[in-house]
């Protein structure tokens, strides 16, 4: 499969989910079924992130290099499982978009401030 630089992942809601998958990731590997459930830990409900864009944005970051999954059959009786694991690029990615949020959340801080004064006059 071809790989090609990331980009700065940002805020939209599907590079959002993005982050919070390569977030989920960076703790242990994991299966899209997994993922979907515990992406309401950064607010994102599994009744809006269904099955197919899930499996969509992991195939998109296994695309870009910034992860890489395998099949895994189960312990007990059931279809094998995918599982993704976050790689190097990965984590330098999820690294440069915290980076990117900090410094945004500087100016988005302010905004918030001064506002908020200005309101009380």
């Amino acid at each position: 499969m071809k790989r090609c630089k990331y980009r700065i992942l940002g805020f939209k809601s599907g590079e959002f989910i993005e982050v919070v998958f390569l977030a989920l990731l960076v703790r242990a590997p994991s299966y899209g079924y997994k993922l979907i459930e515990k992406a309401h830990e950064y607010g994102i409900s599994s009744e809006f992130l269904e099955r197919g864009i899930a499996y969509r944005v992991l195939r998109k970051l296994e695309a870009m290099g910034l992860v890489k999954s395998k099949w895994r059959m189960p312990e007990e009786n059931g279809p094998p499982k995918r599982v993704y694991t976050i790689t190097p690029m990965g984590k330098k990615a999820l690294k440069d978009w915290i980076n990117q949020v900090k410094a945004q959340m500087k100016y988005l801080n302010h905004l918030i401030e001064t506002t908020e004064e200005n309101l009380k006059q």
